[in-house]
């Protein structure tokens, strides 16, 4: 009986010290960074503006926009949205968040499109990666490329698109190590984008 209760004991002691251990392992994957944005479509021609941010933590990363000016200075003054605040989690894909702009043309003439990330609070910390990428063309054809951790001096030269023709602009944020945390725990970034006649 004293040998069954020792066994006993012991496999539960067992139990307990393997549960301990994943919760401590799941606590440590919680990640507590967050990703906030503010973005201005500023223009006065004839232009649909569509703004995405997908990724993150599952289940609450998700939002998008569409706005679209019709031309005139009065009935177009500078359009802002601001995303949800995105989460990074621990679960698989959940530690990158991708940001994606784009502008179509819906005048006869072409114009010039443009980016400017004008103000961020960014960190320099390793395990932060930022890439950034422009393109005529669809979300499929960016190509990112790595960005100074410093956005305030990113910009993406005017492009030209003609009518019905899109530009698009991806920013991806990727955590990678989702176990550490950053300090401070959140980060703030302000885009404009500006559609403007073509020379």
């Amino acid at each position: 009986m004293k040998r069954k209760f020792k066994l006993f004991a012991t496999v539960a002691s067992l139990c307990l010290s393997v549960a301990l251990m994943a919760f401590g392992v799941y606590a440590a994957a919680q990640v507590t960074y967050t990703v906030s944005g503010s973005v201005s479509f500023e223009s006065q021609l004839a232009v649909k503006w569509e703004g995405k941010v997908e990724g993150g933590k599952s289940g609450a990363s998700t939002d998008s926009v569409a706005h679209q000016s019709t031309g005139t200075e009065e009935t177009d003054p500078a359009y802002t949205w601001n995303p949800a605040v995105v989460n990074f989690g621990a679960g698989e894909g959940e530690n990158v968040i991708t940001y994606t702009f784009t502008c179509t043309n819906l005048g006869a003439d072409s114009i010039q499109v443009s980016a400017a990330i004008v103000e961020s609070t960014w960190f320099g910390d390793d395990n932060l990666t930022i890439k950034t990428g422009a393109v005529k063309g669809e979300a499929t054809s960016v190509v990112l490329s790595a960005a100074d951790t410093d956005l305030d001096s990113t910009s993406k030269a005017a492009t030209t698109i003609a009518q019905n023709e899109k530009w698009t602009m991806k920013i991806e944020i990727t955590l990678e190590d989702v176990t550490k945390s950053l300090t401070p725990a959140d980060c703030d970034f302000k885009v404009t984008l500006t559609a403007a006649k073509a020379a």
